[in-house]
């Protein structure tokens, strides 16, 4: 039985990522996957995505290859007592040179070197190699080429860009997602209303010359029972058009949302409460608090499938009726098994000790159900200027360089 093992750092899993990958899978019966914690992944680099992300990413893609452990490394062997049953050690031209010295040191150690699986580059098509460095720049998408859409992020949060990555491939396909760091024009606590103006803000300064650009705000709200976060997303495009969506509330605890009220960002208060480091870049307040059940990527994609929506369906799709045409919904009955709605009896009001409660049942006899009839009026949907998939998307298909 052959064990076989790869490594790397995964920040956005490309082509060349998926070449390893695949060939540890080919050559080996056991495939153990080295990922580069973050304080590894950090050196030397000035933007990197949190492991969190990069691990989930990386175990959507291995589960249609088979089973793998993956496990983390803080230098380039890896732990001894996961490497020293490894047989095959797949690396690319690349890091060729790190498998040599991971065999220089098993033989000062007194074992036999690895066989060394070499995987050719990957290439852009440019003609560079393909790198998640690139691709985090917005030089290219996953699969290294230019021409698709080009979306700009406004914001350096690489949680961020993660959510927008995801959700835009899974409308548009490849794309380029380019981070711009630009200031949202609101407090580093939004409240209310500034949430919204603080995610178009960043939509708007980001756009440039892209084909879109996403803005994402995080605000909180003051809701019936309590202080929520809700976050808010802005798709702007070239042509003008603007879609808003805002993704599910929760609530925070009382003692997190005091002192949010009394002043403190969000994050500093989880941390003043929790004493936890890094909640607004990694996990998010609602990894925490959801004790893992949803993390803020999750959370994020759904504020940016909502702003997406009025661009994914079609308003010409939309059957068209007359002008103000009014439409009648016919007159229905809906069950509804709920008790109906008390009030004090005519003895009880008058005194009376014959009912003790005083109360009796609203409504129809033995009628559990209630009428509604309604009418509605259509109005034809054609002509309100909004894109579809960006009126600009359908247009231009790919687009070249």
């Amino acid at each position: 039985m052959t064990v076989s093992a790869v490594a790397g750092t995964f920040d956005v899993l490309h082509e060349g990522h998926k070449a390893l990958i695949r060939r540890a899978f080919e050559v080996g019966d056991n495939v153990f996957i080295g990922m580069t914690s973050d304080r590894m992944a950090a050196a030397g680099r000035s933007v990197t995505v949190p492991m969190g992300i990069r691990r989930r990413e990386l175990e959507d893609f291995v589960r249609g290859l088979g089973e793998a452990e993956i496990f983390e490394i803080d230098d380039i062997y890896g732990p001894d007592s996961v490497m020293d049953g490894v047989d095959v050690l797949v690396v690319s031209e690349e890091t060729l040179d790190n498998g040599r010295k991971v065999n220089e040191r098993r033989i000062s150690r007194g074992l036999p070197p690895l066989e060394l699986s070499v995987v050719p580059l990957k290439m852009s098509d440019s003609g560079e190699k393909i790198s998640s460095s690139s691709i985090l720049r917005g030089r290219y998408g996953r699969s290294g080429t230019k021409g698709v859409m080009d979306i700009a992020v406004g914001s350096a949060n690489m949680v961020k860009v993660a959510a927008v990555r995801s959700v835009m491939e899974r409308v548009y396909g490849d794309v380029r997602v380019t981070p711009v760091d630009v200031d949202s024009g609101v407090p580093p606590q939004p409240f209310g209303e500034q949430t919204p103006r603080g995610a178009r803000n960043r939509a708007e300064a980001a756009l440039g010359g892209h084909d879109l650009s996403v803005g994402i705000e995080a605000g909180v709200f003051e809701m019936f029972d309590g202080l929520y976060d809700i976050q808010h997303c802005v798709i702007v495009d070239r042509d003008g058009g603007i879609t808003y969506g805002t993704g599910p509330g929760f609530r925070y605890p009382d003692a997190v949302a005091d002192l949010v009220r009394a002043g403190s960002t969000v994050g500093d208060a989880m941390r003043q409460v929790y004493g936890s480091e890094g909640i607004g870049k990694r996990q998010g307040a609602i990894g925490l608090l959801s004790k893992g059940l949803m993390d803020r990527k999750t959370l994020t994609e759904q504020a940016v499938i909502a702003a997406m929506v009025p661009r994914i369906w079609d308003e010409r799709d939309v059957p068209e009726t007359e002008d103000r045409a009014e439409q009648e919904i016919p007159h229905r009955r809906i069950q509804d098994d709920r008790p109906r709605r008390q009030r004090p009896s005519a003895q009880h009001r008058a005194g009376a000790q014959g009912d003790p409660e005083g109360l009796q049942f609203e409504g129809n006899p033995g009628d559990g159900c209630r009428h509604e009839d309604r009418r509605v009026r259509g109005k034809r949907a054609h002509g309100r200027g909004r894109p579809v998939l960006g009126a600009h998307d359908r247009r231009r298909g790919s687009r070249k360089g």
